[in-house]
């Protein structure tokens, strides 16, 4: 046989998601190229992953060498940190050292958290709490142990998803299975570390994510739980997985994952970026989801993951969008108090020059005295002193004494008729009138 087995990555993903960026990016700069299965099948998180373990034995039971390596990663939350000639080494010496040709990445937490699964005196024990329980985003393996452990289809549906399966079988054959529990090649983190994030056991240094304990450099990191939940940083939305791949690849995390654009796709022929947004756009978009996150954790109390970060609706990232909702309502309260006490009744009396309009207000000097003034004008004007001035609108008269200027019951006639167009040099001084 072979001196050293050949490596076969493999992922599977049903549908496109950007996020596929983080691992065929990686993988690609370290001369991988992960072959995608399960593509177009029906799946979902959680009880619906059973697709994802038989389309993995579909491809499994192709691999010609027995001996082959194959390693599965997950399609949307995994980064590359080596290639081929660091991982396979590092495999070999894990499979000498604990006699196991099966390795899973582990993580703190148990899932499913069945009872049967989750067993704390059942479970074996680890030296590093951060890594005790199994995790299936990262294993790697000799093809035959993978036949062994795949020789039989599962159901597509499978309550606790896919991970469920392998608990219960590492569970079963802890003589056949390991746990990467120093992250030697395997490794599994919430975080990059910094005091943001939640504590996750690991740093970056130098390009690569470090064990805070064996100062192992993992070649496979699954970035679980909190390191791929929505979180906020600087004002901004992003996640801890896209940080570290930020920093290591900023060329392609602004032209895959940073744009701000909403696109369309019209059946299988027509797909088209309808809207691209930057600078005011984007600012004006992130006030919008800040209030609805706001409104979402603080007044509906939903118990989604992201709202961490937005805990009170008087502090963080809730304080502008409180302050200019309430705001708004204070100043829609005073606009209708003002209206109300600006309210004038109009009462009519005869003069030398005809019909003119009295003010009855409690303030001469309130600024409707300009209104009086065009009034006597245009009743000096009239033709007949008599009559009242009129305005036309479409085919009905509107007068003076008709009450034209606006009520705090209605601010304008049915047609549309505001007393402002008959005046309008009052336009910017003079309240609200009234009948």
């Amino acid at each position: 046989g072979r001196s050293r087995p050949c490596l076969h990555v493999v992922t599977f993903m049903n549908e496109v998601r950007r996020q596929f960026t983080y691992l065929q990016v990686t993988a690609e700069a370290h001369a991988l190229h992960p072959v995608i299965v399960g593509y177009g099948k029906e799946a979902w998180w959680p009880d619906g992953l059973g697709a994802k373990i038989n389309s993995l034995r579909d491809f499994i039971f192709t691999v010609p060498s027995e001996d082959d390596l194959v390693l599965f990663v997950d399609a949307f939350d995994v980064m590359f940190f080596a290639g081929e000639t660091e991982i396979v080494p590092r495999f070999l010496d894990i499979e000498r050292n604990t006699g196991r040709s099966l390795l899973f990445n582990a993580e703190k937490g148990c899932f499913p958290g069945f009872p049967d699964i989750c067993d704390a005196e059942r479970y074996p024990e680890s030296p590093y709490p951060t890594w005790r329980f199994l995790n299936s985003g990262n294993f790697i393996g000799r093809t035959w142990a993978m036949k062994v452990m795949l020789a039989e289809p599962v159901p597509d549906i499978i309550k606790g998803s896919d991970q469920a399966f392998y608990q219960r079988y590492f569970l079963s054959h802890t003589e056949l299975v390991a746990l990467d529990r120093e992250c030697s090649l395997l490794c599994a983190a919430m975080g990059d570390g910094n005091e943001i994030w939640h504590d996750s056991g690991v740093s970056v240094r130098d390009g690569r994510i470090v064990h805070g304990i064996t100062n192992h450099t993992p070649a496979v990191v699954h970035f679980v739980s909190y390191g791929h939940w929505n979180a906020w940083r600087g004002g901004l939305p992003t996640t801890p997985l896209h940080e570290v791949f930020r920093d290591l690849y900023p060329g392609p995390a602004e032209r895959l994952l940073d744009t701000w654009q909403i696109t369309s796709n019209l059946g299988s022929t027509h797909s088209d970026t309808l809207l691209k947004l930057n600078g005011v756009g984007i600012t004006s978009s992130l006030t919008v989801m800040r209030s609805v996150l706001c409104f979402n954790c603080n007044v509906l109390r939903s118990s989604h993951n992201e709202c961490l970060y937005f805990p009170t609706l008087f502090g963080g990232y809730c304080l502008v969008p409180t302050t200019m909702f309430v705001l708004a309502v204070l100043s829609f309260v005073v606009c209708i108090r003002w209206c109300c006490c600006s309210s004038s009744t109009v009462k009519e009396h005869r003069s030398r020059s005809g019909r003119i309009v009295e003010l009855s207000h409690g303030d001469e000097s309130s600024g409707l005295s300009c209104l009086r003034d065009h009034v006597e004008e245009l009743a000096r004007k009239n033709s007949s002193p008599m009559e009242s001035p009129r305005s036309r609108v479409g085919s009905k008269e509107l007068s003076l004494e008709d009450g034209v200027g606006p009520s705090p019951q209605a601010k304008a006639s049915p047609l549309g008729f505001h007393w402002l167009r008959l005046f309008p040099k009052c336009r910017r001084k003079t309240p609200h009138l009234a009948r």
